[in-house]
This record gives structure tokens, sequence and C-alpha cells, in this order.
């Protein structure tokens, strides 16, 4: 048999018990809501990175070949005209600025997948070989304006040439030193290299699009579960603002005093 003490009692311990459930439950997904956050951060951080990568390589890519086109464009134009200032920037070039090297190694610092480094060696191994070609050429070219070998940089020192081209007349010697840089291997070799850097920064940027694009989604589906806590946050908020405003003329209803009906006696 119920009492009016258990009366009194039970809607006071109901409107306890679904606070206390709506409290726990907005701990619950506030937890989320900071995890997720932390999440969209992280997200926004890797899209971030892979997008400097992505921009990072088509610097190199830049680098690279600009140094070797400034090698190839100095070594031709020292064999041509005999300018003195060709073969000093070929040489600036080559052993200061050092734009390829540099660019490979900016390349290889993003841990490419083994396919595209082997691209990259290759590139740099064949541009070094062609380097050798130019060197001979312009030694050649030297020797044609008779310098002699200590007046020369160390790099062409260095070169051995054939007997057979060391019996050349000087004109000669710049006839061969013209062919070596402008001939058809040389093209050849020149194409080798392009297109091992074509596939090295084609390979290195799909990997980089396929990582933004996967960050992106990420951070997408992040924002929309945030979306999605705020939402049941905000509406646990109207609840528990419900639940105080029935509690409240709830115990407003029950302080009430009785009306009484008041007859006056005739």
């Amino acid at each position: 048999m119920k009492t009016a003490a258990t009366e009194k009692i039970k809607p006071k311990n109901l409107y306890q018990k679904l606070n206390l459930i709506l409290i726990l439950t907005s701990c619950l997904f506030y937890i989320l809501l900071i995890r997720t956050t932390i999440n969209a951060v992280t997200q926004y951080n890797r899209l971030q990175d892979f997008t400097e990568t992505y921009i990072a390589c088509q610097k190199a890519d830049a680098q690279l070949a600009a140094g070797s086109d400034y090698l190839t464009e100095q070594a031709r134009m020292y064999v041509i005209i005999q300018d003195e200032q060709n073969l000093l920037n070929y040489f600036a070039e080559a052993e200061e600025t050092r734009r390829r090297e540099r660019a490979i190694n900016d390349l290889a610092a993003y841990q490419p997948q083994n396919a595209t480094y082997d691209y990259l060696t290759a590139a740099l191994d064949a541009s070094n070989l062609l380097m050798q070609r130019e060197f001979y050429a312009m030694k050649l070219t030297a020797l044609a304006q008779g310098k002699k070998p200590e007046d020369m940089p160390a790099s062409l020192q260095n070169i051995i040439l054939i007997d057979e081209d060391l019996n050349l007349t000087p004109e000669e010697m710049l006839t061969k030193a013209q062919d070596l840089v402008f001939n058809e291997r040389y093209n050849l070799s020149k194409n080798t290299i392009n297109k091992n850097l074509e596939y090295a920064i084609s390979s290195l940027l799909n990997t980089t699009i396929q990582e933004q694009q996967n960050a992106k989604q990420n951070l997408n589906r992040t924002i929309n579960v945030q979306f999605v806590l705020i939402s049941i946050l905000f509406l646990e908020n109207l609840l528990l603002a419900a639940l105080f405003w029935l509690h409240h003329k709830h115990r407003l209803a029950k302080n009430q005093p009785p009306q009484i009906n008041y007859q006056p006696s005739r």
C-alpha cells in the first residue's frame, strides 16, 4: 500500500534519475567530442603536410630540371663561342649551387617508394655520365684555345683524352667537342634523364595526391561526427532545461496552499 510520503518522493526521484542519466550521457558525448576534435586537428595537419609535400615536390622537380638544363646550356655555349664565363658558370652550378643533387636529396627525404627512388637514382647517374661527356667536350675546347691543363678547372684536369683526340688540330677539336654535346647520343641521354625524372615525380605526386584525398575524406568524416555530437549535446541541454522547468513547476504546485471555498452565512 502506497503512503503519502512515497507519493511525494517518487516524482522527485524520477527527476533526479533523469537528470543523472542526462548528465552522464552529456559527459560521455563531451569526451567523444574532445576525441573527434583532436582527430580533426590531426587530419587537418596531415592534409596540410601532404599539401606542402606536393608543392615541395613540384619545386624540386623544377629545380632538378633547371639545374640539368643549365649545365647543358653552359657546356654547349662554351664549345660554340669559347667564352670563359660559360665555363665558370658551368662549374659554379656543378660544384657549388648543385641544384640537381639538392633537389634529389629533397625528394628522397619524403621517403618515396622503392621504384620512385630507383628512378631518381637512375636520373642522377645518367646525368653524372652526361657530365663526363660534357667535361670531355669542354677539355677539347680548352685545349683548342691553347690552354694548359694546369690552367683548367680541376674536374677537367682529371679528364684523360685518347691519343687520337690529342693529335687533332684545334679546329678538329672544336668540331668534335661540338658534336659530343649536340649529337643524337647526347640527346638520347638527355631524354633518358628526363623520362626517369618524369616517372619519379609522377609517382611521388600521385602518392601525395592520394594521401591528400584520404586525409580530406577523413577530415570531412570527423567534421560530420562533430556536427552530430554537438547536435546531440544541444538536444540534451534542451532536455535538461525542460526537466528543470518541470521540476520547478512541480515544486511550486506542491508548495501552493490549498484553496478554501468560503461561503458567508446568510
